[in-house]
């Protein structure tokens, strides 16, 4: 080991000795900066995906620069056999200059810590995803390294040395973005051997052991042939037998990796892992659940990398239940054998629908394909389905509540008043609480509230209730049921950009609990920037706008369930709230207008002096009886529906029922991580900063290193 130390501190000075290894990482770090520092405020988000996303691209320019010095500079220059009359192996040789060379790439990767630093103080940062992503990053380095030496030991030329890096190094990082042109017949093992599939598990916070195992088996296979191919036949370290059995090694590995794995959840919350709620209830299951996966074998890209989520999601479930639920794997794919008919036929039966894929063939034609991808619960003489599995980021929630469902008495009953220009409900949004709940119209004008009602919803009333109404919904709270009040404190017209003041008569009511609606519409500096379409000339173009009047609130009462697991609400046209338990509140950057003239998007907004500033409550809770008011039902209608809105309304709904164990399931996949509001300075400043400053301080330790050897040069 000790000349492998001392081969690497040779390469390694060498490579700042020069000016390659600065130039090629300046470069490297500029347009790395450039690219992530113009598109972070663009997103507004607290993330680094940008960055990583491109790092692998700009890594096939930067690691054959690299390496291509470093076994083919010594067989031209001839400085090879004065490395052979030194007392040093072979195979200490190449280590060292492998080394030395993943060293300059891990140097270059350090200096881009500088990103998620400048983004930690603008906003929440998911440190676990940041961890694994440089984990992948490294792996990825590590592997490209391990291409480039064993390109530079079967050639002279540095530059053909650097074609056949790249073009190799091309070839994995190519595979991952044609599979959507590739037979489903080749698609898995096109898919395996690309550099995105094993990336992408990274770049969300899961360390996958297949990944690493792949990354590793990069690394050992062209280390492997830079062993044999270096410094012709009869020097070769490893001999054809030795290299055989190393290859079958990696095989072996990568298969059984694929059967025996693991997986470490780095991200926030243990996103991509079973929660401790969907643990807890099917390990207290009275009987055991089975769970029959119909999923068609071998189908195109991207179908085939969900299939194996839903698998490998299920697989953890049966593990982690103890034998309370049983997992099988059902193929209907092949319509000519009489078994696989028999499949299908059951699969239909049994609710699951058929979905139709395109796929290439080998001849290069598409083909219109059947497949099947859903879920049957079985529990006792029950059954839920999901018919068609299409929504990955919530199939917890969907796997859970099912089987939830199953294992209830009773389903509780949820009702929406009507009679006063409601708003609809989305139908997507409907079909969600009707997983759960069963949902019903109440009309309290004419009738009490239905006893049998587990919470009642008033969701943006445009009329006038009676008092008459209301007594019966007070009734309904003092008989210890629960409410959502969805009020909007004006009624806009976004067609015409104009507001009016609106009365429901609910505040009357709520007054009797000392809460107090106020006029006007809460505007906030921290907003959503929405896309505004014109016309110019000939041409149509499109806009990004931050709208005051969609305040995007971040200061959340993170005691209740409702928000805990949310990083950000937008509720758009929303007025304040006096009274009550906060959950929601505007920032500080925030002001009440009540005099509103216009809400139109291109018309900037200013709070006057004599407006009130916030924060102010824009939503509030109460416990004894439970209500949630809040300043907004716009949030719930189709044309402002969000993941983060959706997720929102389905928590409230849970609170109000006091079924509140499936509310961190469904906020698991929420990745709303919003920037705070600054100033245009303050982001110009940290653009220059993440840009330029990684580069000036490579810039001042070559100054410096160049000063210290001409001192020493002058000395001597």
């Amino acid at each position: 080991m000790r000349d492998v130390k001392t081969i690497f501190w040779k390469e390694f000075r060498g490579y700042f000795n020069s000016p390659v290894a600065y130039i090629v990482i300046i470069a490297w770090l500029i347009l790395s900066s450039w690219f992530f520092a113009s598109g972070l405020f663009v997103s507004n988000q607290a993330q680094i995906t940008g960055f990583f996303d491109l790092a692998p691209l700009f890594f096939l320019f930067i690691i054959p620069a690299i390496c291509m010095q470093l076994l083919a500079e010594e067989e031209k220059l001839g400085t090879v056999e004065l490395l052979t009359t030194m007392p040093l192996q072979d195979w200490t040789i190449i280590t060292g200059k492998y080394l030395a060379a993943f060293a300059v790439i891990k140097i270059g990767i350090l200096c881009t810590l500088i990103y998620p630093i400048s983004i930690a103080f603008l906003g929440k940062l998911d440190w676990g995803v940041v961890i694994s992503s440089y984990f992948g990053l490294l792996l990825l380095g590590a592997g490209f390294c391990a291409i480039g030496i064993f390109t530079s030991s079967v050639t002279k030329s540095q530059v053909i040395a650097f074609i056949l890096n790249f073009v190799i190094c091309f070839v994995f990082f190519i595979l991952g973005k044609i599979l959507g042109t590739m037979s489903s017949g080749v698609v898995t093992i096109l898919q395996y051997f690309g550099i995105d599939y094993h990336l992408e598990s990274m770049g969300i916070g899961v360390i996958d052991s297949r990944s690493v195992i792949y990354f590793l088996s990069m690394i050992a296979f062209f280390l492997c042939f830079t062993f044999y191919f270096y410094r012709k036949a009869k020097h070769r370290i490893l001999s054809g037998i030795s290299v055989t059995v190393l290859l079958a090694i990696i095989i072996v590995a990568n298969i059984l990796s694929y059967r025996i794995f693991a997986r470490l959840d780095l991200s926030s919350g243990k996103i991509y892992s079973l929660s401790k709620a969907s643990v807890q209830m099917i390990r207290n299951l009275e009987d055991p659940v089975i769970v029959r996966a119909y999923m068609t074998a071998k189908l195109p890209y991207p179908y085939n990398t969900r299939s194996k989520y839903v698998k490998d999601l299920l697989s953890e479930y049966k593990i982690k239940s103890r034998g309370k639920l049983k997992f099988e794997l059902i193929n209907p794919s092949d319509p000519d054998k009489k078994i696989d008919q028999d499949k299908k036929i059951e699969a239909q039966r049994a609710g699951i629908a058929p979905l139709q894929f395109q796929d290439r063939q080998e001849a290069g034609a598409l083909a219109i394909k059947e497949g099947y991808m859903g879920l049957l619960f079985l529990y006792g003489d029950k059954k839920e389905v999901i018919p068609v599995i299409d929504n990955f980021t919530s199939l917890e929630y969907d796997i859970t509540s099912r089987i939830k469902k199953l294992t209830e008495t009773s389903q509780k009953s949820i009702g929406f008043t009507k009679g006063h220009n409601e708003v609809q409900l989305d139908e997507r949004l409907k079909q969600e609480i009707q997983k759960r709940y069963m949902v019903s119209d109440v009309n309290i004008d004419s009738n009490d509230v239905p006893s049998n009602l587990s919470a009642l919803m008033v969701l943006g009333p445009k009329g006038e209730y009676n008092d008459t109404a209301l007594l019966r919904v007070k009734n309904f709270l003092d008989a210890g049921k629960s409410c959502g009040f969805f009020l909007d404190m004006m009624n806009v017209n976004t067609e015409y950009f104009f507001a009016f003041p609106s009365k429901t008569g609910f505040d009357k009511l709520l007054s009797g609990y000392n809460i107090t609606l106020k006029n006007g519409l809460v505007l906030d500096y921290q907003n959503q920037i929405i896309g505004i379409t014109s016309q110019r000339g000939n041409f149509r173009m499109q806009n990004l706008v931050p709208y005051p009047f969609f305040p995007k609130a971040t200061d959340l009462n993170k005691s209740s369930s409702i928000v805990r697991e949310l990083e950000a609400v937008v509720l758009p046209f929303v007025g304040a709230i006096n009274g009550g338990t906060p959950l929601i509140k505007s920032s500080p950057k925030s002001w009440l207008k009540q005099d509103v003239k216009t809400i139109n998007p291109m018309e900037q907004q200013f709070p006057t002096p004599t407006e009130e500033k916030g924060p102010f409550n824009l939503a509030v809770i109460n416990e004894k009886p439970r209500f949630i008011v809040t300043g907004s039902s716009k949030f719930a209608e189709a044309n402002y529906l969000s993941t983060g809105n959706v997720a929102f309304l389905l928590n409230t709904i849970d609170w109000l029922v006091a079924d509140e164990d499936l509310i961190t399931i469904r906020s698991k996949g929420i990745a709303e991580r919003p920037l705070k509001n600054t100033n245009t300075a303050t982001k110009m400043a940290i653009k220059w900063i993440d840009t330029l400053l990684p580069s000036l301080i490579l810039i001042i330790i070559g100054f410096v290193r160049l000063r210290k050897r001409n001192n020493r040069i002058y000395e001597i």
